[in-house]
């Protein structure tokens, strides 16, 4: 792990690039192409128990701590293991090219991916694009996704 943390310091410490969301979503990309249905079975409970981490998601229902912190566990090792391997030039494009956007914006781009499966699989809409899902998301959800996925990667 110390690894991963002295490559994340020297990431972010390279300055910013212009073309924003172009590496976010190629980092996106990446992280959904490479991963099972497993995989994105994990990380749609990542992405649930983020927006249950909101105010107007606590508002409905509660997930347990012990929950949260099982799938954000399996979420960081599964996340971890793409960004220094087979996403490793798109994590590190992100990383110097929109340092300050790029994680929130790949975690919003990921989210806005699973949902859409998730309403297409339910039979619900599937001509929503990522764009529109991306919009239903407030700005609180993607501030709580894109800080636990710095923290995901600086662990």
């Amino acid at each position: 792990m110390k690894k991963t943390a002295a490559f994340i310091v020297l990431a972010l410490g390279l300055t910013a690039g212009a073309e924003a969301s172009t590496y976010s979503d190629n980092l996106a990309k990446c992280i959904l192409e490479n991963t099972s249905s497993a995989d994105q079975e994990t990380m749609t409970q990542w992405a649930f128990v983020t927006l249950g981490k909101t105010a107007a998601a606590k508002k409905v229902q509660t997930i347990p701590a012990a929950k949260t912190k099982e799938v954000e566990t399996k979420a960081k090792n599964l996340v971890t293991k793409l960004a220094l391997g087979a996403c490793s030039k798109q994590f590190a494009l992100v990383m110097t090219k929109e340092p300050k956007t790029g994680l929130q914006a790949t975690a919003s781009y990921i989210a806005a991916d699973l949902l859409k499966d998730q309403f297409v699989s339910s039979g619900l809409n599937p001509s929503l694009k990522n764009s529109q899902l991306t919009n239903l998301l407030n700005s609180e959800t993607m501030d709580v996704m894109g800080s636990l996925l710095k923290n995901v990667l600086k662990k």
